[in-house]
């Protein structure tokens, strides 16, 4: 069902199950927790995420900074082009230019106290992501070896039943067991 469910096939119930233990191979190739990690589309999407907020931290951070930018346009009047060329508003336009991010400076600290925060955020995240994806690969890991041993052991435990049950059977025919040791031989190795 688990199963069905993660492919999307639920509840077709076309997936059969053994009727024995399966054969569990070595988890060869995985590697490392760290090389699990950095294959996790998870991570790898909060490292994106963190990568972007520095980013805007550090364009909220030449936001303070004055700018200069310079434009053309061209036109028919005359009166355009002899705007320019006086010297009064150029030194205007280009002061305007320079000075406005003196006039926004609160808005624009506040922009970068506030890009700021979201990075902090960011990496909290991040580290709540790495985190989580650390412990999940190493249970993921330890269950792995964990149900190895079990295996093992239910292996040897349903051996040792069934020469118990053969031992009682041998004891009932001969007389020396009763019937409720074989039925309780019989029920030990169906368990």
């Amino acid at each position: 069902r688990s199963l069905e469910t993660l492919l999307g096939r639920y509840p077709a119930a076309r997936i059969e199950r053994d009727a024995g233990f399966p054969a569990l191979g070595d988890l060869a190739g995985l590697g490392s927790p760290q090389e699990l990690l950095t294959r996790r589309p998870d991570i790898i999407a909060a490292e994106r995420r963190l990568v972007a907020a520095g980013l805007r931290v550090d364009a909220a951070r030449a936001a303070l900074f004055p700018s200069l930018s310079l434009s053309a346009s061209s036109g028919t009047s005359g009166a355009d082009f002899d705007d320019l060329t006086v010297l009064d508003g150029l030194v205007s336009s280009l002061t305007s230019s320079l000075t406005a991010p003196i006039f926004n400076g609160g808005q624009l600290r506040a922009q970068r106290d506030q890009a700021i925060a979201n990075a902090e955020l960011q990496i909290a995240g991040y580290v709540q992501t790495v985190l989580g994806a650390w412990r999940e690969a190493e249970n993921a890991t330890y269950a792995d070896t964990i149900l190895a041993s079990r295996v093992d052991s239910l292996g040897r435990a349903f051996e040792e039943a069934a020469e118990a049950e053969n031992l009682v059977t041998q004891q009932y025919a001969r007389g020396v067991a009763t019937i409720f040791d074989l039925l309780n031989a019989y029920s030990r190795r169906i368990s």
